[in-house]
């Protein structure tokens, strides 16, 4: 009767093994963070490009908002 699992035994865990698939995984998550950081950089410049777009209204519109505005400071006023 033995007393371990097999493989288990220290002499047949190779721990050399265990450091490089640490390392690699270690790369991995690197380069991961790496692209989503990128990914987020490259996003957060589009969004401060899309903050000095024009707010007018489109030209078929542009009387009627005029009118409305009009409307608004009118009653204000009274």
């Amino acid at each position: 009767m033995t007393l371990s699992a097999p493989g288990t035994e220290a002499f047949k865990q190779d721990f050399a093994r265990w450091q490089e698939l640490r390392d690699q995984a270690t790369r991995a998550l690197d380069r991961l963070t790496a692209a989503i950081t990128k990914r987020l950089d490259e996003k957060a410049r589009t969004d401060r490009l899309a903050a000095g777009v024009d707010d007018r209204a489109p030209a078929a519109y542009r009387a009627q908002v005029d009118a409305y505005f009009k409307a608004i400071a009118a009653r204000k006023s009274q």
